[in-house]
């Protein structure tokens, strides 16, 4: 019932509060706003402006003691122009079983919001691709650091599309040194392949740089991608990206990062052992190749345990390990460890990630409806961010030594990484190096890791007299006395002054205005079905199924069984079956 109904008649009154009543608890539930006649709304009216009638609103909404927001906008094809502009309450939209007093209450069923949901599906398509350029516009309307690009086939169908936020855009300069990259499948209802670019930020946790839709996982579709990803953020290239072996990738990511490191998941690769290797041999050696590839220090101990497990196992003549030993400078930990990887060796990030978003999101979605779904996981992911920040400043970290290391360190990491720290530095004190030998030029020490390792290593220590320097053989030298401690304080205040140079960026933004494209075509079109090579066989109806394998046992009788399987046929098409058979 309309404000205008209930204070059309005053005769009437009595006869609308009860019928208010009938679907209220109590006359406290029941409010009839009192608003002066030049500040009602009238069916027709009219005003000169957007931002008039915007004023009206609220002036109704004042005096009838409600908040009004901006609900939805409609601009005008291929131009900016608003043609549609909808002002609600800030309650519209919001309902729940509470609300309505009971389930019993509700008014519909889980059909009917199924088929509410089909009928939305239906007046949207045809402009899925539309809406979300409108939605991007929106956003840097918003957000002026918002950047995105939208690109188009022949046709002028939505060919591939690419987002990030300012937000996405800060983290990346800070935490962009290293990137994972993979892609996942089966998030839209166009099969359009979702391809997100994440890494890891201060806290441990997973943060998302930037996003995009791809038709195609061709070369140049990824060359686009990462030439956009260098456009649109503050900083350098990366220092390292981490991917699968997908071919495509490493011949986009030589073009256009060609001085950033490619680094193969080592994940990925260790979960084909058990296809390559029959099933004795995985049982029986697995676990001396996994000793091979991450216990060994340095490339030279690496290549003399993989052959010697080779030569066990009787493995000389397998391809596939003599393909993967050829790709070890990308993989193995001994030839890469050298590069800066914020402690990922594989893409499980991604992963971990693509699971996260799938809980909210499903093939079945439109554009628009992943976007909307997408954002709200994108909040809760950012709200466990801002939960780690609040631990930071409000929780004292407990120093356990007397250290002025500790003491720099806890003002320099976040809480969680500093714990990682700080049990390190704590269980070096319990390896102290035992002398061994002395001559006149040198001392020999050899010191062993704790016994709480699972691999027990043993360093020798050579010190030279003359030139007062310690050559170690994992540590190529270590300055010795009162100048090393010189050194690593030089060293942390320089580390600490670059640190607060990138707060003091990030909080000043940081970041610049790109110019941002969406082709201003006079009809952007929905995207055209994708078959991708990951989203899964095609699943096939009972009706389908019983007519291949009717086709094959066919296939597979005799001449004479064939011809008595053909009169059957005829006499089924005679009463209209046949058709439904090969339908």
């Amino acid at each position: 019932m309309s404000v205008e109904q209930l204070e059309a008649n005053s005769d009437c009154r009595q006869v609308e509060d009860i019928s208010l009543l009938s679907h209220s608890k109590s006359v406290d539930d029941v409010y009839i706003p009192q608003v002066a006649e030049n500040c009602k709304p009238k069916v027709g009216q009219k005003f000169e402006s957007i931002d008039g009638a915007h004023e009206f609103y609220i002036k109704y909404a004042k005096e009838a003691g409600f908040s009004v927001r901006s609900s939805s906008t409609k601009r005008c094809k291929g131009a900016e122009e608003v043609v549609w502009k909808e002002f609600v309450c800030f309650k519209e939209g919001v309902s729940s079983i509470k609300d309505a007093g009971g389930i019993e209450n509700i008014g519909c069923t889980k059909k009917d919001i199924y088929n509410h949901e089909a009928k939305v599906w239906n007046e949207l398509r045809g402009q899925d691709a539309e809406l979300l350029k409108e939605y991007f516009l929106t956003e840097q309307e918003k957000d002026p650091c918002f950047f995105f690009k939208i690109d188009v086939d022949d046709d002028g169908k939505l060919k591939r599309c690419f987002w990030a936020d300012s937000v996405s855009r800060r983290a990346y300069g800070c935490f962009g040194d290293v990137v994972v990259f993979d892609t996942t499948y089966n998030t839209n209802q166009y099969g359009m392949i979702f391809a997100p670019l994440v890494g890891v930020n201060n806290h441990g946790q997973t943060v998302l740089f930037a996003c995009a839709f791809l038709s195609d996982e061709k070369t140049e579709s990824f060359v686009w991608l990462f030439e956009l990803l260098k456009d649109s953020m503050p900083t350098n290239n990366p220092k390292m990206i981490i991917t699968d072996q997908d071919p495509t990738m490493t011949k986009a990511i030589v073009q256009s990062l060609p001085n950033t490191f490619h680094r193969y998941c080592s994940w990925h690769i260790l979960e084909k052992f058990s296809n390559y290797l029959n099933v004795i041999t995985y049982r029986d050696f697995y676990k001396d190749f996994q000793q091979c590839i991450w216990e060994s220090e340095c490339p030279e101990k690496f290549e003399r345990k993989w052959v010697t497990t080779i030569e066990k196992a009787s493995l000389d003549n397998n391809d596939w390990l003599k393909s993967i030993f050829e790709l070890c400078l990308r993989w193995v930990p001994a030839y890469v460890n050298h590069i800066f990887s914020a402690g990922m060796s594989s893409s499980q990030r991604a992963e971990s990630s693509h699971s996260f978003f799938k809980k909210y999101i499903s093939k079945r979605n439109l554009l628009m409806d992943f976007i909307l779904r997408f954002n709200r996981a994108f909040a809760h992911q950012r709200h466990e961010e801002l939960g780690a920040d609040h631990v930071d400043i409000n929780e004292k970290l407990v120093l356990k030594l007397p250290l002025e290391m500790e003491e720099q360190m806890a003002e320099i990491y976040t809480c969680k990484i500093f714990l990682k720290f700080q049990d390190e530095l704590w269980n070096s004190l319990v390896i102290m190096p035992q002398f061994v030998c002395e001559n006149t030029t040198h001392k020999m020490y050899v010191v062993k890791s704790s016994p709480k390792e699972r691999v027990r290593r043993v360093r020798e220590i050579a010190y030279d007299k003359e030139l007062d320097f310690a050559s170690c053989t994992f540590i190529d030298k270590a300055i010795i006395y009162e100048e090393a401690s010189v050194i690593v304080n030089d060293g942390l205040q320089s580390l600490l002054g670059k640190i607060e140079s990138i707060v003091s960026n990030t909080k000043s933004g940081g970041i610049s205005e790109k110019g941002s494209t969406a082709h201003d075509y006079e009809a952007l079109k929905d995207p055209s079905a994708v078959r991708a090579k990951g989203c899964g066989q095609r699943l096939k109806r009972r009706k389908e199924k019983a007519t291949n394998a009717a086709k094959s046992s066919q296939n597979e009788e005799s001449p004479q069984h064939a011809s008595e399987y053909d009169s059957k046929a005829d006499s089924l098409s005679s009463t209209g079956l046949h058709e439904k058979m090969k339908g």
